[in-house]
């Protein structure tokens, strides 16, 4: 098979509901986080039925109306309205001896394939509804201007759907990558660091290639832009009524994400590319964005790192369409056994995502049916948790609806809003200006009204989520430490030593749904937070308080600065009891005392006199002690750094912490170590690259 067509995506959408039909009961066996509700195989059934149905029901009658959009507008026709012949499926429904959803086979002579060896001509060939009235138009009666906007953005908009007379025009507009910052920069550090979470923050990370976004023709041009044929494909019709009916469909956070990687490979395919080898491997570039665009805290170790690391592999490759496939297949694969080295709650529980295992079983369906393998292949699932005996009552509630209406400027307060009534947010668009709405929470009301504010909510579902059960980490103690802090280099120091860590960007509060999502990634009922700042121990207060955070005892230590962190870590001891333990390190937290290094930006008038723009601040506990002149050269930092230093040993220490901040000189810790040996040599130092933007070093005395 050279490229994808509309019995291949038939074909693939039954696959996919075949292997999930037989994979179900394993998949809710492992299925541990965020919940533990053993539920993720039979959402993602349930949402790929929906769409295998949404498709089929649009090739057998296009004029028929369905909650997928799929009616007297549909994509599938060739005018809106019409009730005339399909450009899919003919004659205006499928033969007796056409290719239906459930027997799909893209080596056979297909009436929908136009392959060598069909006994009559192929309804995709010709005009056949393809002349003037493009078949990804809108529904009919909308409008609503086309969903991309000004800057055709990843934050929910669709260029599948655009205005009702599109026959002229392209409905992509501006450019294809959002303005914004990708919610893929992170660390891809195995041991914990997230390839796709926003938590890692200031690491320098390949971002995914806004080329993937781009068609492979004449018309593409060279800035990034991404424009359509004025014709799409009948190819990008079907993924689009798939698309359309997976977002319809979806349940549970691993529905609505399977469903925009459907949408992220239509929204492609709508750009007029075509889908062989070079054109799948740019859809899944694309799907990777939309997907995660759609999360509102990604986290490593899930089904978006799965995919993540698939659009990694084939970015760029031009290989022929079934090793792209095999290599897609593969590369799933790998990654989906790299999960529980990503997520210590998968680790604890010594089983792989259950998400990343419904999406491994999609790209293996994708890869039988372009290879015409059909047997799927087995993955080790290793060992799932044994079921509690008896079901605890329900602490929160999973409440999902579609909203319509909604202006898509709207969606980025929709989805804060939400993450202060819970965790698991994600805001997901159809294509056609539908909206999946899920999230996690204590509140039913205040999350369907936060949609009832800004569209109309309909086909609003809730359902009981049970007390998470904490996986009882190795040596059966039910306990675990977690770290908030600012600066990817001190995220990556915690996480080298075992801490499960949320770090926040310079000058953002982490809300109740950061928060969640790290109590929720640790084993152990018993939760020590240490926030490394004043303001992030307040949001740690905030969530340990919360309903979402269930029947864990959450226990947070108050430090107001990162040294203070590191100071705690070295006490911790996870041999003693629980109380002993926290009162070890809230002590050590509270008798490191601190310092600081800061540029000033403007003139100011403090304790110790004025200070001028570009003078080094030096302060002890919060108060200014010291100005150095400007210029914050290597020089004038380690002579400010020592001042602060002797202030702070007048009362004795004997181990000095320093972090390096993202401005500091290279060379400063080692010209502070030799200073602080010449002049106290007593004193043991200990140094490290922090990445934080607020001081130029931060000091903590022992």
């Amino acid at each position: 098979m050279r490229v994808l067509d509309v019995a291949a995506v038939t074909a693939w959408s039954a696959a996919c509901v075949r292997s999930l039909d037989r994979l179900r009961p394993a998949i809710n066996g492992i299925n541990v986080y965020p919940v533990a509700d053993s539920d993720t195989g039979s959402n993602l059934l349930h949402t790929l039925t929906g769409a295998r149905d949404a498709l089929t029901a649009a090739l057998q009658d296009p004029s028929a109306p369905d909650d997928a959009g799929v009616g007297s507008s549909s994509p599938l026709t060739g005018d809106a309205g019409s009730r005339g012949p399909s450009p899919l499926a003919g004659d205006g429904g499928l033969r007796d001896d056409s290719l239906s959803a459930g027997d799909a086979d893209s080596t056979g002579s297909s009436p929908l394939a136009g392959e060598a060896g069909s006994s009559s001509p192929s309804p995709l060939a010709g005009d056949a509804g393809l002349r003037g009235d493009s078949p990804l138009g809108s529904e009919a009666g909308s409008s609503s201007a086309s969903p991309l906007g000004s800057d055709g953005g990843l934050r929910g908009d669709s260029p599948l759907a655009g205005e009702p007379g599109l026959h002229g025009s392209p409905p992509l507009a501006g450019e294809a990558a959002s303005s914004g910052a990708s919610p893929l920069k992170g660390n891809a550090d195995p041991r914990g660091g997230s390839p796709l979470a926003r938590d890692a923050v200031g690491d320098d990370v390949p971002q995914v290639d806004n080329t993937a976004a781009r068609p492979r023709d004449d018309q593409s041009p060279s800035t990034g832009d991404v424009v359509t044929r004025s014709e799409p494909s009948p190819t990008a019709a079907a993924l689009a009524v798939l698309a359309r009916g997976a977002v319809a469909a979806a349940r549970g956070n691993s529905g609505v994400i399977i469903s925009q990687v459907i949408r992220g490979i239509a929204e492609w395919a709508a750009t007029g590319g075509e889908l062989d080898g070079a054109g799948l491997a740019a859809a899944l570039g694309h799907a990777d964005k939309v997907a995660t665009g759609a999360v509102s805290r990604p986290v490593a170790g899930t089904m978006l790192t799965v995919l993540h690391s698939v659009a990694g592999a084939v970015r760029g490759d031009t290989r022929p369409l079934a090793e792209v496939a095999e290599t897609v297949a593969a590369t799933a694969a790998a990654a989906l056994e790299e999960t529980p080295k990503q997520l210590p709650a998968l680790a604890k529980a010594g089983v792989v995502d259950a998400g990343g295992r419904g999406l491994v079983a999609v790209l293996d369906a994708l890869a039988g049916v372009v290879t015409g393998k059909n047997a799927a292949p087995e993955h080790e699932l290793e060992v799932a948790v044994a079921a509690p005996v008896a079901e605890p009552a329900p602490y929160a509630w999973e409440v999902m609806y579609l909203l319509d209406g909604v202006d898509e400027a709207q969606l980025p307060a929709l989805r804060k809003e939400l993450s202060g009534f819970g965790d698991s947010v994600t805001v997901a668009g159809d294509g056609s200006g539908s909206h999946a709405v899920h999230v996690h929470c204590a509140d039913i009301g205040a999350a369907i009204e936060a949609g009832l504010d800004l569209g109309r909510p309909r086909r609003v579902r809730v359902e009981p989520l049970l007390t998470p059960t904490p996986i009882e980490p190795g040596g059966g103690l039910d306990r675990s430490v977690v770290a908030v802090v600012r600066g990817g280099g001190l995220a990556e120091l915690l996480r080298a030593e075992g801490v499960a860590v949320l770090a926040v960007p310079e000058g953002e509060i982490p809300g109740v749904e950061d928060m969640i999502g790290l109590f929720n990634e640790v084993a152990g009922r018993h939760v020590t937070v240490l926030p490394g700042g004043i303001d992030l121990t307040a949001a740690a207060d905030t969530a340990a308080g919360h309903a979402m955070a269930g029947d864990r005892d959450v226990v947070v230590i108050p430090c107001a600065s990162p040294v203070q962190v590191l100071a705690a870590l070295a006490v911790h001891d996870g041999d003693r009891r629980a109380n002993d333990d926290v009162v070890a390190m809230a002590e050590a937290a509270a008798a490191t005392r601190r310092g600081e290094l800061r540029i000033a930006h403007e003139e100011s008038l403090t304790w110790v006199g004025r200070a001028q723009s570009g003078d080094v601040i030096g302060l002890v506990d919060d108060e200014v002690v010291l100005i150095e002149a400007a210029p914050a050269s290597e020089t004038n930092l380690v002579a400010a750094a020592m001042g602060v230093l002797n202030r702070m040993l007048t009362l004795g220490g004997e181990l000095v912490t320093v972090l390096g901040g993202a401005d500091a000189p290279p060379g400063v810790a080692a010209e502070l170590a030799e200073q602080l040996r010449l002049e106290h040599p007593e004193v043991e130092l200990t140094s490290y690259a922090s990445g934080q933007a607020e001081a130029v070093l931060l000091m903590g005395v022992e």
